[in-house]
């Protein structure tokens, strides 16, 4: 019969403990993520954004294909003319672009994160990187013979 009480007791016990585990997960689910200040007014890198009611274009994500490199670059260009308060620090800036990258070009940025680079930090300086690892390079000399 004791015997019979301790597994009682041990279920009992389990079930509690499982049921403090769900409350907690439960109410963790329910907390909203803390979004650093900086970035709480950054356009959603989500379908359908809007500005001042004006439905906004998804912008495809990017993963380092050249022939992509001149439509994805004048997308982001058209986001920071759109919203010039949004985007006037050089960090809004970069973590626009990473947070639109995909696949090769993703990885490439995770790297820079890694090392933790300094045009991490030096819009101009990422912008040409970008564009000497990423553009096509015969672009610009068929845009001259044109």
């Amino acid at each position: 019969m004791m015997v019979h009480q301790l597994d009682e007791i041990a279920k009992l016990a389990m079930q509690q403990a499982l049921q403090e585990s769900q409350a907690q997960a439960q109410a963790q689910a329910q907390t909203p993520a803390q979004v650093p200040s900086q970035l709480q007014n950054l356009p959603a890198a989500n379908p359908q954004p809007r500005i001042d009611g004006i439905r906004i274009p998804e912008i495809q994500k990017y993963s380092g294909e050249s022939g992509r490199f001149r439509a994805f670059t004048a997308e982001i260009k058209r986001q920071f003319w759109a919203r010039p308060d949004v985007f006037q620090s050089d960090h809004n800036k970069i973590w626009f672009i990473s947070s639109h990258l995909a696949g090769h070009a993703a990885l490439w940025f995770d790297n820079l994160i890694d090392t933790q680079s300094p045009l991490l930090s030096d819009f101009k300086g990422f912008e040409n990187e970008f564009q000497k690892r990423f553009s096509d390079p015969g672009h610009q000399a068929r845009a001259i013979t044109q």
